[in-house]
């Protein structure tokens, strides 16, 4: 008999559908509760609501990250972080996890260990953490379980600290200043050969890819191991950033070093990179790139955050900018056509009665008519 995984993983005591006489397996979310996200909703013939958890650390700290975890009915992470003054990280801040299985009660975890996590990711049975290290410019740091876990440094950088990671394919793929490092169990890591340096900020997995985005790279790859670059509409926004120039000889033709400078400027800004509705966007302050093959990148006006319901949902990027008058923007899946719709701000959402989707801030709960 095949027990169902939130009854032997999950962290929460909730109830696990059975469809074994139907002949119909559970999804993930439906496993652990959750209400089945539909595969089409009309995006006016509803109510749109967002729940941002709150975090105790927080008011020092960014917007909490938020991950949609219902592979074993972990079915919501928060992870908050500290940052110093200007925006810089603390290398030994706190940082503080919170989990909920249905977006109404968020239970907190401490890691143990002062070590300043900028994001979290779940594989293989293992739980894995990464950013600034205690005693390393940066670290990577595992658990079995966040009951009473025990967290441990299993990788540490001698250059900068770790950005962002991500599982798929049975690998865990973790971003850092100064390489991408993978791992299949968690524990043993390794860097990968990548075609060229550059720094890299995020990394996201969606129909057998990895998508890596950073300063002058895009990169993809099935496996975490080997890395191609991605081609772009525009060069500029994929090609690693030019060098500065050299000391002009004299009588020799010297260029622009302020229009070297905003050219190379092009290249900090591809900092996020997402998978939602079957298309990774990466973006950044010069601009927006989209990517339905993880092969080739092209502008777009436009970005999403998540896929729900057969529609794409863009929201502003911090809590902070929300107010009683925020709006979202939804489009169907092809993302050719936006159009902006009012939520509301909530304290909790119950998604055993609603679909959600975690974004970047919280969590979103669409109520039919």
């Amino acid at each position: 008999m095949r027990v169902p995984a939130c009854a032997i993983l999950g962290l929460f005591s909730v109830a696990c559908a059975d469809n074994t006489e139907s002949g119909l397996q559970p999804t993930a979310a439906e496993s652990c509760g959750r209400a089945p996200a539909p595969t089409s909703i009309d995006p006016r013939a509803g109510t749109w609501q967002l729940v941002v958890p709150e975090h105790a650390a927080n008011e020092l700290g960014r917007a909490p990250r938020v991950a949609d975890l219902v592979d074993a009915c972990e079915s919501f992470v928060s992870l908050s972080h500290s940052v110093g003054r200007g925006g810089k990280e603390q290398s030994n801040g706190p940082s503080e996890l919170l989990t909920s299985a249905h977006g109404e009660t968020w239970t907190p975890h401490s890691f143990g260990i002062d070590n300043a996590f900028r994001d979290i990711a779940r594989g293989a049975g293992k739980w894995v953490a990464v950013g600034h290290g205690t005693s390393s410019p940066g670290a990577i740091a595992v658990a079995d379980s966040l009951d009473q876990a025990a967290w441990r440094e299993v990788f540490r950088s001698d250059g900068f600290y770790f950005n962002s990671v991500a599982y798929g394919a049975n690998t865990f793929v973790a971003v850092s200043n100064t390489g991408i490092a993978t791992s299949r169990d968690g524990e043993q890591w390794r860097w990968a050969e990548v075609p060229g340096p550059a720094q890299y900020f995020d990394v996201a997995f969606g129909d057998g890819h990895f998508v890596v985005a950073g300063v002058g790279a895009t990169l993809s790859s099935t496996d975490g191991q080997s890395w191609r670059e991605m081609s772009c509409e525009d060069d500029a926004m994929c090609q690693p950033p030019r060098p500065p120039p050299a000391a002009c000889a004299p009588g020799a033709a010297c260029p622009d070093a302020d229009q070297t400078q905003a050219e190379s400027a092009d290249h900090l800004a591809l900092q996020v990179v997402r998978h939602a509705g079957h298309k990774f966007y990466a973006f950044g302050a010069s601009g927006e790139l989209e990517s339905s093959d993880a092969l080739t990148f092209r502008r777009t006006t436009q970005r999403a955050d998540a896929a729900i319901g057969g529609v794409l949902v863009r929201m502003l990027p911090s809590p902070n900018e929300i107010d009683a008058g925020a709006q979202i923007s939804v489009s169907e899946d092809d993302g050719s056509t936006w159009f902006a719709l009012p939520y509301e701000r909530v304290e909790t959402v119950d998604c055993r009665a609603a679909p959600c989707v975690a974004l970047p801030l919280g969590i979103l709960a669409f109520r039919a008519d």
